[in-house]
């Protein structure tokens, strides 16, 4: 995926920022709040071999274990890391740290870092990575004890290594090839006391071993495409924030500029990862979590659409969720 790029000026001179970050086994002081089970993989933690392997602990990572090591370390100016994470270890991760001197005796760090899926289904994973942490909600760290910073905000915090864990969380790769893939990860509208958040969407592919399992229980006039038609999936996570039972709408469409509008089409229940509702009791959530659907890849409960190949062009889409006994509606765009 395209590299992502973050800097900061650390109030410390260049070759001691160096030898902090060539040593791996600093890491933890920085990272612990993303990542767990870390563990060298040499006895020797500083240059060039040096790695570790590590636990992302972000929400819905199914495929959290990753690892770094370093390919090149130019004191006091570079350092490489390259590594693997996501489902069979199959996404590269590339990580370049460039050291500059700034004015004052400190040091200006450039982190350059992006992945390189090995499918397209790794790629659908990589954009759909959710919650990672930010570098602006980085909590304090000993690192800050034994390097202390200067950054835009007036309070001495390192912020540009949460970062790194919003780049490593994107290795969370899974098993499918897909034409089409649309994210919007972490967006949820809340009418009423029921709470709706859009895990992920895309095209489904019939010709798919994986996908032909999200068509199944469709009747043969549901089945049937025209030439110009594919089918969409919308998976939803449905929660009720309250102690009552809700009863979650059913009441769902996609719009798109032209004002085309689609509505579901409902398979029979043989269909495990199709939305329906139901009387939710309180805190409960759609889907089951001790179910298939939330225990699948999307993690959500699917909403399907035919839409006409021309709406992709009339972007963006958007999808409306209408709760009726509110009377109100909500809007999302899905990012196609």
């Amino acid at each position: 995926m395209d590299p992502v790029t973050a800097s900061i000026v650390i109030d410390r001179p260049q070759a001691e920022v160096f030898d902090y970050l060539v040593d791996v086994a600093n890491r933890p002081e920085y990272s612990d709040h993303y990542l767990a089970d870390f563990h060298l993989t040499r006895a020797d933690s500083v240059g060039v071999g040096a790695g570790a392997r590590f636990r992302l602990t972000t929400r819905r990572n199914r495929f959290g274990w990753a690892d770094v090591t370093i390919a090149e370390a130019e004191r006091p100016r570079r350092i490489v890391e390259v590594g693997r994470g996501g489902k069979f270890n199959r996404v590269r991760l590339l990580t370049v740290y460039e050291l500059s001197p700034a004015p004052g005796g400190t040091t200006r760090v450039e982190m350059t870092t992006e992945t390189e899926p090995a499918t397209l289904s790794d790629r659908l994973c990589v954009r759909s990575s959710r919650r990672a942490p930010s570098a602006v909600s980085a909590r304090r760290s000993p690192a800050c004890d034994a390097i202390s910073c200067s950054a835009v905000s007036a309070r001495r915090r390192i912020v540009a290594w949460p970062l790194l864990a919003a780049a490593v969380a994107l290795l969370g790769g899974c098993g499918r090839t897909h034409p089409l893939s649309a994210t919007v990860p972490g967006v949820y509208e809340e009418l009423g006391h029921v709470r709706y958040q859009v895990e992920i969407s895309r095209e489904l592919n019939p010709r798919d071993s994986e996908d032909v399992s999200y068509l199944k229980g469709l009747t043969p006039a549901q089945a049937r495409l025209r030439p110009d038609q594919s089918f969409f999936a919308v998976w939803i996570l449905v929660e009720n924030r309250s102690q009552q039972t809700q009863t979650p709408t059913s009441d769902f469409r996609i719009i798109d500029t032209q004002h085309n509008t689609y509505r579901p089409i409902v398979p029979t229940a043989s269909n495990e990862f199709a939305y329906r509702s139901y009387a939710l009791p309180g805190k409960g959530q759609i889907p089951d979590p001790e179910g298939p659907a939330y225990n699948s890849p999307t993690e959500g409960a699917m909403v399907l659409f035919k839409v006409s190949q021309a709406s992709y062009d009339n972007r963006p889409l958007t999808f409306a969720i209408t709760d009726h006994a509110t009377g109100q509606t909500a809007t999302t765009d899905l990012d196609v």
